[in-house]
């Protein structure tokens, strides 16, 4: 599936994908807090992989695609280190609100986190644009060249 969700990231666009991929997500991260039935929570999850599946490879490739020249590895790298960092400060902050409010609120919450998230995302990744046509305006590559050649 990731490399169906790579061919679809370059044929849509990747941000698409990935803006699109996550906002699915995001209805089925709040059902975790009401669904008590395991086969269900089962299947949330495979659709939630599957939906994965195909917006990672698009979110690696916006990384790749506004990387500074030789450094794409580099800044998948930190972006790793960076997803466990907060999925680690997740994890203790998920604990303490499902213990506080419930699992409800708990999955609430990370929908809206989520949301945020993107939201943000896309402000930056407009700025990045804004930019590339800024170089590409004076003869530098920018935000129309292709992903991969």
């Amino acid at each position: 599936l990731a490399t169906r969700g790579g061919m679809l990231a370059e044929s849509r666009g990747a941000m698409k994908v990935a803006v699109v991929g996550t906002v699915v997500v995001v209805p089925l991260t709040v059902a975790y807090g009401f669904v008590e039935v395991p086969l269900l929570i089962l299947a949330l999850s495979a659709v939630e992989g599957v939906i994965q599946a195909m917006a990672v490879p698009a979110s690696q490739a916006i990384l790749a695609h506004h990387a500074p020249l030789g450094r794409a590895a580099a800044a998948q790298g930190l972006a790793g280190a960076a997803t466990l960092l907060i999925a680690a400060i997740t994890a203790f902050a998920a604990g303490l609100i499902y213990g506080a409010l419930g699992p409800e609120w708990m999955f609430t919450i990370a929908g809206a986190a989520m949301l945020l998230i993107v939201y943000l995302a896309v402000l930056s990744y407009r700025q990045a644009g804004a930019d590339d046509a800024a170089v590409a305006a004076v003869g530098g590559v920018g935000a129309d060249e292709p992903l991969v050649s």
